[in-house]
């Protein structure tokens, strides 16, 4: 029949129609990265307290507040210290007067021990063993007055410095450089020895808080370089692991 396809070649025609089409292309290796995905915090990598140890004086002076970027020995406030400074020079005082109940003790102790060397040499002669005796007593007291003596000036040292540092203290000065994170400190507030008056971000540093599934820690090391994707900041932050901490959260 002219004109009209076969029903074979119709077949082929069709078969030619879904015959797929093949690429060759070389064999060459690559380089995988995996990488896994863990939710975090982000927190202080050291969070300093500071407080002081100065009990029974009120707040004058603030001089930073929440944010502020300091340094270290930086004045941060400064506590009434009117009570302190007087107490110290009256401590000074004493540590004076000490001074000068030393100096004379010593200089009877010195007039006591020419007195009974002389004594000693004149022995069984002018000087009887009764004055010999005595001689020796005023000798032996003199001594102990210095002793005594001694004993009360380093006393009094004591707390001369135990009072100096007290009136240093109330300067309340950062231990660290860093940023001021929190503040309790108020002008007028007698400040607790338990309670802090800052808190410091020790040189403004963060760290990413996570927890990364089990089955894949033993990827996990140190020195390993981390992309970090914060909530309101544009660009992912780069950064490395500082630590692995081998703790298992059992709730999860």
């Amino acid at each position: 029949l002219s004109g009209e396809e076969t029903p074979a070649a119709a077949q082929n025609a069709q078969a030619a129609k879904v015959l797929p089409h093949v690429s060759v292309v070389a064999a060459a290796s690559y380089d995988f990265k995996a990488s896994q995905d863990v939710a975090g915090l982000l927190a202080a990598r050291n969070d300093i307290s500071i407080g002081t140890a100065v009990t029974g004086q009120r707040i004058v002076e603030v001089s930073v507040d929440v944010g502020d970027t300091v340094a270290a020995g930086q004045l941060l406030a400064r506590l009434e210290s009117k009570t302190l400074a007087a107490q110290v020079q009256q401590t000074e005082a004493n540590v004076a007067r000490s001074r000068a109940v030393l100096a004379e003790a010593e200089a009877a102790e010195i007039e006591a021990s020419e007195n009974l060397r002389r004594a000693e040499g004149l022995s069984g002669s002018s000087v009887s063993k009764e004055q010999l005796g005595q001689r020796r007593a005023a000798a032996a007291m003199a001594a102990a007055k210095i002793e005594g003596a001694r004993a009360e000036l380093a006393g009094t040292q004591a707390q001369l410095t135990q009072n100096r540092l007290e009136l240093e203290r109330t300067e309340i000065l950062s231990p660290k450089p860093g940023v001021i994170t929190q503040r309790h400190a108020r002008i007028g507030a007698m400040p607790d020895s338990t309670e802090p008056l800052f808190r410091l971000l020790q040189d403004g540093e963060l760290e990413f808080l996570a927890e990364a599934p089990e089955r894949v820690l033993p990827s996990l090391q140190a020195g390993q370089s981390v992309t970090i994707t914060v909530n309101g900041v544009s660009r992912p932050i780069q950064g490395t692991i500082r630590v692995v901490e081998p703790a298992v959260n059992t709730q999860s």
